[in-house]
């Protein structure tokens, strides 16, 4: 993503191809991210699905303005591979730290099941 997108003969990224790629991509990885988080996956891969779709098509929409005013193509593609993956670290410190308060909130309920039997 981050060399190809920037090919002059990589095709546009809301063509048929790249577009099923994107999502079959974001689908999966959001159907990770909270299967990871043991939460529904099918919720993950419509979150990953719609992100690729809005990303796919707002950023075919920001490169085509920058191309209409006739400026250089490279630096706003490194913006918005800036941009990404801020939004992807951001995104991981928020999961880590939710991650992190249920933890000890697991453990707590496993040590409770191991004294007291099954919690319903």
């Amino acid at each position: 993503e981050f060399v190809v997108d920037k090919l002059p003969v990589t095709p546009d990224r809301t063509s048929v191809a790249p577009l099923g790629a994107r999502l079959l991509l974001g689908g999966g990885c959001g159907a990770a991210v909270e299967t990871a988080a043991d939460r529904r996956w099918y919720r993950g891969a419509a979150l990953g699905l719609l992100g690729a779709l809005i990303g796919a098509f707002a950023g075919s929409g920001y490169r085509a303005a920058v191309a209409r005013k006739g400026l250089p193509d490279l630096p706003f593609a490194l913006l918005e591979d800036i941009a990404v993956l801020t939004a992807a670290v951001l995104l991981y410190q928020e999961h880590s730290e939710s991650r992190a308060t249920a933890v000890p909130m697991s453990a707590q309920m496993i040590d409770q099941e191991a004294r007291y039997g099954a919690i319903d």
